[in-house]
């Protein structure tokens, strides 16, 4: 790990130009450049959008399971460029299998993301994002270990969650007055 070009990966089922394609055109691109050409590789995993296509990059079709899992591993870094993402779990995946991660300031992924890698806002800062990670390769590859958002946390949470909100369904429903405002009540009833 860690010699050799930085060899960057992605994965997404999802085609929608959100996942970060305008990201994932700026790293092909990057490729072309001399300064990266060997300093960087970059393989995307997954569906793509119905008229894209990477010139440099290394695309595989869908994976899953330990296939997957396999494939993130032969890498050094993890990267997203999704924008927006309300609760991606692809980083999680990237991050569990040891991968420092390379992420757009957006959406969820700081909240999952901070301390495990770099941020980006977008492919005008792209290359200085990559050099910041390549510097704190070592550092971030001895984090990682430590990454949080396991399934079993997060399942265990989400229960957590609908436990407490089963226990306190009397009480939510007693705050629930339907009839303060029957004109709003007819109204949610109504095709228009």
């Amino acid at each position: 790990r860690g010699e050799g070009p930085l060899r960057l990966v992605t994965h997404h089922w999802g085609y929608h130009p959100m996942k970060g394609f305008d990201v994932y055109a700026a790293l092909d691109d990057l490729l072309a450049r001399t300064a990266w050409h060997d300093r960087l590789s970059f393989t995307y995993i997954g569906n793509i959008p119905k008229d894209f296509a990477f010139a440099h990059a290394r695309y595989v079709p869908p994976l899953d399971g330990t296939t997957l899992a396999d494939e993130l591993r032969s890498h050094h870094a993890y990267v997203t460029g999704s924008q927006n993402e309300p609760g991606g779990h692809h980083q999680n995946e990237g991050a569990l299998c040891g991968l420092p991660l390379l992420y757009r300031n957006s959406g969820c992924m700081p909240e999952y993301c901070a301390g495990f890698g770099v941020s980006f806002e977008g492919p005008r800062d792209l290359e200085p994002a990559l050099e910041r990670l390549i510097a704190a390769y070592p550092r971030l590859v001895d984090a990682m270990p430590r990454y949080p958002w396991t399934a079993e946390r997060m399942t265990r949470e989400w229960i957590a969650l609908f436990d407490e909100l089963i226990a306190q369904r009397p009480a939510i429903i007693a705050r629930r007055r339907l009839w303060r405002d029957p004109l709003a009540v007819l109204a949610s009833q109504l095709a228009l």
